[in-house]
């Protein structure tokens, strides 16, 4: 977001509403499918981005390899590439991958780990993916004494329990 900024790509453009309106909304989920789309894109529009750039009087921002990854991984925190999931979808999935097992959702489930649908720490892309990394530890450990086997999850899975998860944290405000 930083980096965002810094090279004045939020003069342009937005990110969820937040910015520039001179491009597109670069936090609207599933813009492009992939990265080679996005480099299309870059290419393709770069007459039109470098006029915009001259006419507000603002230098064009030099990216190096780095530079452009980090923008991408932000990119990507708001599921820029892919589609984006089915709120309701995740819910079933917390049942079908036996999350709640030992969480409980609506106040139903588990009991010994807290409610998903009322955790206000996951209402970002990021903030999901931080959560699964971390959780692992503990879930190999509680599987195993548990006799649980590993969920696994598609990538499309994921997408919809993000979406469950913003969704959730989106009604709380």
């Amino acid at each position: 977001r930083a980096l965002f900024e810094k090279k004045q790509c939020i003069k342009c453009h937005s990110i969820q509403g937040k910015g520039g309106n001179i491009g597109p909304d670069l936090g609207r989920r599933g813009l492009y499918r992939d990265l080679v789309e996005f480099a299309a894109a870059l290419w393709n529009k770069a007459p039109a981005m470098l006029r915009a750039i001259k006419l507000r009087q603002f230098s064009v921002p030099r990216l190096d390899g780095e530079e452009m990854a980090d923008i991408v991984a932000y990119l990507r925190s708001f599921q820029y590439f892919g589609e984006p999931g089915n709120p309701d979808l995740g819910r079933r999935l917390l049942s079908e991958k036996q999350c709640l097992n030992c969480h409980s959702l609506d106040g139903r489930g588990g009991k010994g780990a807290p409610d998903l649908a009322m955790t206000k720490r996951l209402g970002s892309p990021a903030a999901v993916i931080a959560a699964l990394w971390s959780h692992g530890d503990f879930m190999v450990k509680s599987a195993a004494e548990r006799s649980l086997s590993w969920p696994q999850l598609k990538s499309d899975e994921v997408a919809h329990l993000m979406a469950f998860f913003e969704r959730s944290t989106r009604s709380e405000r």
